[in-house]
């Protein structure tokens, strides 16, 4: 298995720098525009904005209660709205509503869940991949850049790293296979 910070993986840091809440995590004018005709109430509003900027950033989903406070708080700030508690923010999770708003977030960004034949071509990219890298963040690298350049959310990062080992396995028994590799088979 490879180590997410070996890979281009977008995640999110706890420590977010003033610069970054700005460049990264400030609603522009048509976001707010988008998010005040869809919602009328504030918290509905906080909710979907957070969720825009957050998949914005990462390129997919995140439960509400793991969004550092910083990034919750400067949002609000910049919407002029008060900061949900942690509670809210797990009841929101938990709610409908969430699914509700990553449907209008998917359409508002481009983005698409990768279904059926998107799954088939995601293992067609790995395929490829593995017949040309063997090391398993290479693998994972290039695959994200094709989940992005076709605007696909990003599935979980243990999901990329199963399927990179598993055809990476499939492809090296007669090629030399890298000690990490080695390693992993043997345990």
């Amino acid at each position: 298995m490879s180590s997410i910070d070996e890979t281009a993986y977008p995640r999110l840091r706890e420590e977010v720098s003033p610069q970054e809440l700005e460049q990264l995590y400030t609603p522009s004018p048509k976001e707010r525009r988008f998010v005040a005709e869809t919602y009328r109430r504030a918290s509905p509003q906080i909710f979907l904005m957070l969720q825009l900027k957050l998949l914005q950033r990462l390129g997919y989903s995140v439960p509400p209660a793991s969004i550092p406070l910083g990034i919750v708080a400067h949002i609000c700030r910049k919407l002029k709205l008060s900061r949900p508690n942690r509670e809210a923010l797990i009841r929101y999770d938990e709610s409908g509503e969430k699914t509700r708003h990553l449907r209008f977030v998917l359409q508002l960004l481009s983005l698409r869940a990768i279904e059926g034949d998107g799954d088939i071509w995601l293992r067609e990219r790995a395929l490829e991949a593995a017949r040309t890298k063997q090391e398993l963040p290479d693998i994972i690298n290039f695959l994200l850049e094709e989940l992005v350049k076709k605007s696909y959310v990003l599935p979980g990062f243990s999901i990329l790293d199963r399927l990179a080992c598993t055809l990476l396995a499939y492809i090296l028994p007669g090629k030399q296979r890298s000690p990490v590799l080695t390693a992993l088979q043997q345990s």
